[in-house]
């Protein structure tokens, strides 16, 4: 009988490890997966920032644009009526 309990306890203890290696791999495999989450979110967010970026300065270029257009058109028309 001194031997059923050695080799339960063992067993017990070897189901134990087991199942924490199961567990162990299982967030290995969860870590892995949200790396590559938050790799792909990094990317995504570098590459809508560089876009917000772009169109901002777009839009300083064609707002710069139509000033020069109305204060050129603006200056002719008054030219043009003679009120300058």
């Amino acid at each position: 009988m001194k031997t059923t309990k050695p080799k339960k306890a063992i067993s017990d203890l070897a189901r134990r490890v087991r199942e924490l290696n199961h567990r162990i791999a299982a967030v290995r495999r969860e870590q892995q997966y949200q790396r590559v989450r938050e790799s792909e979110f990094r990317d995504t967010s570098e590459s809508t920032n560089s876009r917000v970026v772009n169109w901002a300065l777009a839009q300083l270029v064609i707002l710069r644009l139509t000033c020069l257009w109305q204060v050129r058109h603006l200056k002719s028309f008054f030219i043009d009526k003679k009120l300058v």
